[in-house]
């Protein structure tokens, strides 16, 4: 019972659809360490399979990434990934 309980209140490594990611977002990539944070700097446009690509960037150490869309995960649901400056 208690189990699932961080991952169902968390939503910590569902995948964001499509439509709900956007560039300054942070995201976790399903494949790699939870402890890595990405925030995406451009979505490409869909290629000739259907794929969307991101590229992306650690906030901290500024290594650069591109990943395909379907390795986006959520963070937290509970917690605002845009910033107010």
């Amino acid at each position: 019972m208690r189990r699932k309980f961080y991952s169902q209140r968390h939503n910590v490594g569902q995948h964001i659809p499509r439509d709900k990611l956007y560039v300054g977002m942070l995201i976790h990539l399903s494949y790699t360490n939870f402890g890595c944070v990405w925030r995406i700097t451009a979505i490409e446009t869909p290629n000739a399979n259907g794929e969307v690509w991101l590229n992306l960037v650690a906030p901290y150490s500024g290594k650069t990434k591109r990943s395909n869309s379907i390795y986006a995960t959520y963070i937290r649901n509970n917690e605002s990934t845009r910033r107010s400056w």
